[in-house]
């Protein structure tokens, strides 16, 4: 959603669909307007959705969401190739992992 992030039953009802339609993952998203829109996505990310599932967050604050989300046990994490992002908040794909490498997962 380029817009907002959708509350978390939105996101959760889309992640059960995506299961029921036998989806190999379910992907979220979303333009992040504060600090709460981050922790709410990163919480999403760690519930147990019966899916493997990956979150992102887009604009100011994706950088670092990015980073959370993968933490928190997003299966993909998108990073760019070449000089261009092609989403808002994108990492160069090689300082991705670098910084990816060196985090501790979290747990629910």
């Amino acid at each position: 959603d380029f817009e907002k992030l959708p509350d978390t039953a939105v996101l959760a009802e889309a992640a059960v669909r995506a299961r029921e339609a036998g989806a190999a993952a379910f992907k979220a998203a979303a333009k992040l307007a504060s600090p709460a829109d981050m922790a709410r996505l990163a919480e999403f990310q760690l519930m147990d959705h019966g899916i493997p599932v990956s979150t992102m967050g887009m604009g100011p604050l994706a950088p670092v969401s990015r980073l959370l989300c993968a933490q928190s046990g997003s299966v993909l994490n998108y990073g760019y190739l070449g000089a261009t992002a092609t989403a808002p908040g994108q990492w160069d794909s090689t300082l991705l992992k670098n910084a990816i490498s060196r985090l501790t997962p979290l747990q629910p």
